[in-house]
């Protein structure tokens, strides 16, 4: 299955937004022989309360699509399933949070250049109730410090 996810071997390394208010780290990495990709989320929070989030991703043979599956610290989760076009992938994701609500958002992950992604999620909403859509830059650590290209 390591095949299906070399697209998305632009992703493996150390991440840093753009977002001097709410910073987010972003750690990803190849697991079990490249079958999966594991990617770790820090968004600080407001006094030390920090959201993390792990996700992984791999394919998954029953749809023929690759498949996400997100845990966060706070007793979160969702799943999306992943389409292509060109240098963005796309996922409808849905999840349930700490409190047993659902919701479900269009996550994207946009490849810029080799320095530089874009994730953003539209469309979201809990329990039907709409939320407002949000985009995080990120630049590939090291670069941030060289001021990215």
């Amino acid at each position: 299955n390591a095949d299906y996810l070399k697209p998305l071997d632009w992703l493996v390394g150390e991440w840093t937004s753009d977002d001097k208010d709410r910073p987010v780290k972003l750690t990803t990495k190849w697991a079990l022989d490249k079958n999966y990709i594991v990617q770790d989320y820090v968004v600080s929070g407001e006094a030390g309360d920090d959201l993390k989030v792990t996700q992984w991703i791999g394919f998954d043979p029953i749809s023929g699509q690759i498949k996400s599956r997100a845990f966060d610290s706070r007793g979160g989760y969702g799943e999306g399933l992943w389409e292509r076009d060109d240098n963005t992938w796309s996922s409808e994701a849905i999840g349930v949070l700490p409190d047993g609500r659902t919701g479900s958002a269009e996550n994207s992950v946009r490849f810029v250049d080799d320095s530089h992604m874009e994730w953003r999620s539209t469309g979201r909403n809990v329990d039907g109730q709409p939320m407002a859509d949000v985009e995080v830059k990120f630049v590939r650590e090291g670069e941030a410090a060289k001021g990215g290209k």
